[in-house]
């Protein structure tokens, strides 16, 4: 799985011919699940990072997957589950998308870029896993957020993000797949799990203070569940608590 620790995305890669000298770094490999992006909501909303976003979130997947398509590499995308929109029903696959912020829009072009019936595409939301970092929901819960939401919706751990790339590849699948764990839950309720109580916030005042709305989604996770057991929320919290 590549992340920004394998490739550095610029403006110059983008841009060039996939079968030139620095695209190198495709050669001898199988497969390459893509997780490069830039996820920082609030500074692509500022426009700080908007540019970025572009390249890397919406220019970026599809020159990757030709690429690896011209080497008969299998290619995988991690994108979001934040695209789907927020209704009382589970959001499945076949649903139709929304974006309702700018990092929205980069991750629905990076899709749309890609081909589903040779590509694979992952749509987690809210990755948590056990490292000290803001990358990590589980890390924000306990030292960066001031106020909690009750409302449900899907996490997803790192760890199945991974197992299920490794999977869905090994056996050839394309197309798109939620992944999350089942029995959603609310930020509060992971607050308690981690022993952790701070005041609980209507979803949509939380919104108002951000300034951006961040669809809050509960995901249908029975198309990933044929290849791989999702684990519930809370159990996956407590596994992963930092």
């Amino acid at each position: 799985m590549w992340g920004k620790d394998r490739v550095e995305v610029t403006r110059e890669l983008v841009s060039s011919s996939p079968g030139s000298p620095p695209w190198s770094f495709l050669d001898g490999w199988d497969a390459v699940v893509n997780c490069v992006a830039v996820a920082d909501v609030a500074r692509i909303e500022s426009g700080e990072l908007i540019e970025q976003a572009w390249l890397v979130n919406a220019r970026w997947p599809g020159v990757l997957s030709r690429a690896c398509g011209g080497r008969g590499i299998k290619f995988a995308h991690v994108s979001t589950g934040c695209l789907y929109p927020e209704t009382d029903a589970l959001a499945s696959e076949r649903d139709p998308v929304v974006t309702g912020n700018a990092y929205c829009e980069t991750k629905l072009a990076g899709d749309l870029a890609l081909d589903t019936c040779e590509d694979l595409i992952l749509r987690p939301r809210l990755l948590f896993d056990n490292r000290k970092t803001s990358k990590n929901f589980l890390h924000r819960v306990k030292h960066v957020f001031e106020v909690f939401s009750d409302h449900v919706e899907t996490m997803t751990c790192v760890l199945d993000v991974v197992e299920a790339a490794r999977v869905l590849v090994g056996v050839g699948e394309r197309g798109v797949y939620n992944v999350g764990c089942r029995l959603p839950v609310s930020t509060e309720e992971v607050a308690r799990v981690l022993g952790v109580y701070r005041p609980v916030v209507a979803q949509d005042e939380i919104r108002r203070r951000k300034g951006y709305h961040l669809s809050a989604s509960v995901m249908d996770v029975s198309k990933i569940e044929k290849h791989v057991a999702m684990p519930a929320t809370l159990d996956r919290v407590l596994e992963m608590a930092p």
